[in-house]
């Protein structure tokens, strides 16, 4: 166990000089202005014409007194060559910043522009050149292979199991500059069977020049592989390219449908038979030897469950049988289980197909929520709904509906006309109403009567005016409506501070676990202002058909009512088009770069789907955009599928959101939305950044010098930075999360961490891993804690932790004597302790030239050796560092 050290600055010695700055011989000290500019020339070199370059230009002031800038412009006016982010108005002696310039080409040729720069120091003005040359990038991409059918497909052919082919595809820069490969990925809905030798991120080819990229395909079973391979370049015209893949297993494949095999709500004491089909959706024939109720501890199932006897048979390839599977409703409850399909499937020589069924009592009312509580004020009336559900397998007769005490406070505005019928699985929502006539405490009783059974509802009202918080949450009840399988719909419910007394949300819960309802990102214990209602975003994801229910229950400090209950309704349905995935988040991504994500449109059922319509909806974003969309309408055969590709390629820092709708004629799911996310930045251009409590610095680890980029605005404590593979630069302070940007030093809060965190890094997949009292990862662009890897009281943070490219993270960790390095494996949480560094109150640590660099807070800098955790060079590096970050991490 180690002791948290406290962070100290300490400042720079000030030194006591006299006003008259005199020379050693009694001469007077120049203290005139003088501004100096570095590069006197900046060259960007070759741009493929639509892309954009950025470099900096150094503005020191080496005079004994302030220099203001009184002109920073290119004259003239160059619409390709420019400013990307201005100096200051004024520099102090000897302060030194960094202006950004910019070079955008429109077309092809060389580009020259001047930068005018007017000062009030002794010289009349000066002049940067600023030149770039604008070239065209052009890919061309050829599979070497057979197609799948199409152009710009590869096909591996028929393979057995066992077997392996690989193919290449030829990728040659036929523009008139440098052509970069940016990503080469293999589609999220691509086939495991096949492969994709790595190519380096940043591969450049030289014009004319081409190099191969190489997949493989080794079949584990029977039937149809298909994928993509992606190709991003920054290629301005089809700078991202598709390759559809497709091979075959020559086997024989054991497909089972449906899968699961639901009975629904079978009435207590029948019977259901349904049928379980099997097909041999291989290429060779099939031997399905037996089809049986397994007993093994994995694939315990209900004895309530039961095959009918199969004999042996042998299915030619597309052949299939009926398998009779039965459900007896003996006892009440839910009932799962498997049948077992013995077959010389090489991949899965034992099949087991999932059972489902639950045995319910003909009539089965239930109530949700079972009491309502209300909060109410003299005079007003407030609203509450009650659900009541038939879990039944049969129909409900309800003879009675009424309130048989407390009224009047409590009354029904709508009464339901009775005798009134819910037919299985149905509902019904009953609105109550309170309105109290004076002050007081107020009780009544709704009671439901069913064939002489009665369900008693206590009903509860406080319209006293004592203090004490009380909450509105709002709507009383969701509902989700019919949502296809394996779909996601997401309501909200508001939780308001309705008196501007001191509120308090403790938490919230989904009563029974049911996994079809989950709380999105749920907040931690927080005040819940007047001023700013707190939100809870609610999901449903059925998994199974037919209708589903649970309550939503929320903790706060209400003085009446400390648990809320809203009841949560949704109807899971089989549809015939699956989309997947319904959600495509890009991430940051540098402003002037693209990337690409996919998602696949499936004739998921037995009919044929005709997709009409495939486009965003408006508002769209200029960033977002379909890559060769297919042309509409587009019919898809059953098990049928489509891969859509959508670019993002952000123009300006900030958000961008859009919505693709997916439209066809399938009658569950006539409109899928897929909804895509992405958020542009500004690239981190130096090779490392250092900072101190409250500035940001850029860091040459050549020269050991630091230049200042600015305060953080607003004003914010940091404790450490960090840079992501795309230049995006977060920060931390000792309770939250921020973006900040790395050409002016301005914050932005993103999200708040509960682990007391100093110390941060990116992982190369955009993983934000925090260090403090425990070490957790964070998803930065769903603001999601993905897992602790490291719990509480393991180690105390000295101030940093950095991912190096062994695939290691590297923490600096202290105690009552010093810092200690400690190595994390990142995907196991096991930690290592590696030695003592020998320098205390190492805030930050970088990495660059191959070296692990450490900074501290009392002026120190130093090369830490990875595998004994020594500082085996110290040097002098003036400032109180508090952090550090390398740029960018590609490991």
């Amino acid at each position: 166990m180690f002791v948290r050290s406290t962070r100290i600055a300490v400042g720079l010695s000030v030194l006591a000089v006299s006003a008259c700055n005199c020379e050693d011989e009694g001469g007077l000290r120049d203290v005139s202005p003088h501004l100096e500019a570095s590069p006197e020339r900046i060259d960007f070199g070759e741009v493929t014409v639509g892309e954009l370059k950025v470099k900096p230009l150094s503005l020191s002031n080496s005079g004994g007194l302030a220099v203001s800038i009184t002109r920073f412009a290119v004259d003239p006016a160059h619409d390709e060559l420019g400013i990307a982010q201005s100096p200051p108005g004024a520099l102090a002696p000897n302060e030194t910043v960094d202006a950004v310039l910019s070079y955008s080409p429109k077309n092809l040729g060389e580009d020259r522009a001047i930068l005018v720069i007017e000062a009030d120091d002794e010289r009349p003005g000066r002049t940067i050149e600023l030149v770039g040359i604008g070239v065209s990038g052009g890919v061309v991409v050829i599979p070497n292979g057979p197609s799948c059918g199409g152009d710009g497909s590869l096909s591996f052919g028929d393979l057995a199991p066992g077997q392996a082919q690989a193919r290449t595809i030829t990728v040659t820069n036929s523009g008139s500059g440098p052509l970069t490969i940016r990503n080469v990925s293999l589609g999220a809905a691509t086939s495991p069977e096949i492969s994709l030798v790595p190519v380096p991120p940043s591969t450049s080819i030289a014009t004319g020049e081409s190099i191969e990229i190489t997949v493989s395909y080794a079949p584990i079973d029977g039937g149809a592989d298909v994928g993509t391979l992606s190709i991003q370049t920054d290629a301005p015209e089809n700078g991202t390219t598709t390759v559809s893949l497709c091979g075959r297993g020559i086997a024989p494949a054991l497909c089972a449908r449906p899968a699961p095999l639901d009975f629904g709500v079978v009435a207590l004491s029948s019977r259901k038979t349904s049928a379980l089909v099997l097909e041999n959706c291989g290429l060779l024939p099939l031997e399905l030897r037996a089809v049986t109720i397994p007993n093994d501890a994995a694939h315990a199932t209900d004895p309530r469950f039961s095959v009918t006897p199969f004999s042996p048979a042998t299915l030619p390839p597309g052949d299939e049988v009926e398998v009779e599977v039965t459900f007896d409703a003996t006892t009440l409850g839910v009932a799962r289980g498997f049948v077992a399909a013995d077959s010389n499937d090489p991949a899965t020589p034992r099949t087991f197909v999932p059972l489902s069924a639950s045995a319910a009592r003909p009539c089965d009312l239930q109530v949700l929520p079972q009491s309502l509580a209300f909060v109410g004020t003299v005079g007003a009336t407030s609203t509450k709904p009650i659900i009541i559900l038939n879990a039944g397998a049969a129909t409900c007769r309800l003879d009675r509906i009424e309130i048989t005490a407390g009224s009047p406070p409590f009354s029904i505005p709508a009464p339901v006309p009775t005798p009134a019928t819910l037919t299985s699985g149905g509902s019904l929502q009953l609105d109550i109403a309170y309105s109290p006539a004076g002050p007081t405490m107020d009780q009544g009783t709704l009671e439901l009567e069913e064939s002489g059974v009665v369900t008693f509802v206590p009903l509860n009202g406080d319209a006293t005016t004592g203090s004490g918080c009380r909450v509105d949450v709002t709507p009383p009840a969701l509902q989700f409506g019919v949502v296809a399988l394996g779909q996601e719909t997401e309501l909200t419910v508001t939780v308001s501070n309705a008196n501007r007394s001191f509120c308090l949300f403790r938490g919230a819960s989904i009563a029974s676990g049911s996994a079809a309802f989950q709380i999105i990102n749920p907040p931690a214990l927080s005040v819940i202002l007047s001023s700013s209602p707190l939100a809870l975003r609610v999901a449903y994801h059925p998994t199974a058909a037919g209708p589903a229910q649970d309550v939503l229950n929320i903790e706060t400090n209400d003085r009446a009512v400390p648990t809320t209950s809203v009841p949560l309704f949704g109807t899971g349905a089989p549809s015939g088009i699956c989309v997947d995935p319904v959600r495509l988040p890009f991430g940051t991504r540098a402003v002037g770069s693209t990337a690409t994500r996919e998602f696949r449109v499936t004739a998921c059922g037995t009919e044929t789907i005709r997709v009409s319509g495939l486009s965003f909806v408006a508002p769209v974003p200029q960033e977002l955009t379909l890559v060769n969309p297919p042309g509409l309408p587009m019919t898809l055969a059953p098990g049928a599928s489509q891969l859509v590709t959508v670019q993002y390629a952000p123009v300006d820092a900030g958000i961008d959101d859009g919505t693709i709708a997916v439209v066809s004629d399938d009658t569950v799911l006539p409109m899928v939305n897929v909804l895509v996310s992405g958020e542009g930045v500004i690239p981190a251009t130096a090779s490392a950044y250092v900072h101190t409590e409250t500035d940001l610095y850029a860091y040459d680890p050549v020269t050991r010098a630091t230049t200042l980029i600015g305060a953080f605005n607003p004003s914010v404590s940091m404790t450490d930075i960090a840079i992501d593979s795309v230049g995006a630069m977060y920060g931390v302070d000792t309770a939250a999360v921020y973006r900040i940007d790395p050409i002016t030093a301005q914050v932005t809060h993103l999200f708040d961490v509960d682990s007391s965190p100093v110390g941060l890094t990116c992982l190369s997949d955009g993983t934000l891993v925090v260090a403090g009292t425990s070490i957790q990862s964070w998803d930065p662009s769903r603001q999601q804690l993905l897992r602790t890897m490291v719990p509480a009281g393991t180690y105390l943070t000295s101030g940093d932790i950095i991912a190096l490219p062994d695939g290691f993270l590297y923490w600096s960790v202290s105690d009552l004597s010093g810092d200690s390095l400690v190595r994390v494996d990142p995907s196991s949480g096991i930690t290592s302790l590696l030695g003592d560094i020998g320098v205390s109150e190492i805030y930050g640590l970088g990495y660059a030239n191959g070296e692990l660099l450490g900074f501290s807070a009392n002026s120190r800098g130093m090369i830490i050796d990875p595998v004994s955790g020594a500082a085996t060079t110290t040097f002098g590096l003036a400032g109180n560092w508090y952090g550090a970050t390398t740029n960018p991490v590609l490991w």
